[in-house]
């Protein structure tokens, strides 16, 4: 649907940029960003889930076992999907969509 679309509402982006969009302005377009950002809220409560979870096994065992006391500093709570506002080199703002680790490397 997204490259039909693309091509419908006169897309300057090229080709071989292999870049699908949905318009913002559109039903789809605004419909998608709503489910996105579901899914961004659900993925970062589930995180601050596992997280206390890891926190209090690390913390019994730790204080069960040794004389220390476990305090937790600010969490980091760093996503692997994502979607953010962006200007491109052809001068268009839309969103840009990751599926790949904040800080990835590629070799």
């Amino acid at each position: 649907m997204a490259r039909e679309n693309a091509a419908k509402w006169g897309s300057t982006i090229t080709e071989e940029c292999r870049l699908d969009y949905l318009s913002t302005d559109t039903d789809e377009g605004r419909q998608y960003l709503d489910w996105m950002e579901l899914a961004m809220d659900y993925a970062c409560e589930n995180r601050a889930k596992m997280m206390e979870a890891a926190q209090n096994a690390v913390k019994a065992k730790v204080e069960k076992f040794t004389d220390y006391r476990v305090v937790y500093a600010d969490d980091i709570n760093c996503h692997h999907n994502y979607a953010s506002m962006k200007e491109h080199y052809w001068k268009e703002e839309s969103f840009d969509t990751s599926s790949h680790g904040v800080g990835r490397r590629h070799s």
